[in-house]
């Protein structure tokens, strides 16, 4: 019971973090400059020690904000959703203290993957361009102008969140939630 006391703070880290990537594809600030990847990557490392609940985190500001935005063809939803449930697996492989090039080369790898996935499969399921290989380097140029803020997206968010998780794991290390019922807590 107390071990998932301790999680409670972090629990509540990823709620407000689901909640602004939420946010942000409701209110976009530039087209395809996305909070999600970043968030699944945090999360990932904020709740290393409970992957599914990881997963979670982005895939619920996915579904709020397509409920709001609208849902798209299911096939695609699947391959986009998947992109952003590996961060949040990867990101468990941080390390216990994230240093800034490892966040920047994972939240980097993130946002290649997720390209390469969902240009993939934009090729694969509809007939915008010819299913030939020259039709598949036509798709993956075209999208080149999105990437660059996907990129610049995934770098800048994972840059803030990561920064306030550490900040907020010193916090919890100095202050922490008395665990329900008057025991001491146990550090997660």
């Amino acid at each position: 019971m107390e071990r998932r006391q301790s999680l409670l703070p972090q629990i509540g880290f990823c709620i407000l973090l689901a909640a602004i990537a939420a946010l942000l594809r409701i209110f976009p600030i530039a087209w395809n400059l996305s909070a999600v990847g970043a968030v699944a990557l945090c999360a990932g490392w904020v709740l290393r020690s409970r992957p599914w609940l990881a997963i979670l985190v982005p895939l619920s500001a996915m579904l709020i904000s397509d409920a709001v935005l609208g849902l798209h063809d299911w096939r695609m939803m699947l391959v986009i959703y998947a992109a952003l449930a590996v961060p949040a697996l990867v990101g468990r492989f941080l390390g216990s203290g994230p240093v800034a090039w490892r966040v920047g080369a994972f939240a980097a790898g993130e946002s290649i993957l997720f390209f390469i996935a969902t240009n993939f499969a934009h090729w694969v399921f509809f007939n915008t361009y010819p299913h030939t290989l020259p039709g598949l380097v036509e798709c993956y140029i075209a999208a080149l102008p999105f990437f660059k803020f996907t990129l610049l997206g995934d770098l800048l968010f994972s840059g803030v969140f990561f920064s306030a998780a550490v900040l907020l794991q010193k916090y919890w290390q100095r202050y922490p939630m008395p665990a329900l019922g008057g025991a001491a807590p146990v550090r997660a």
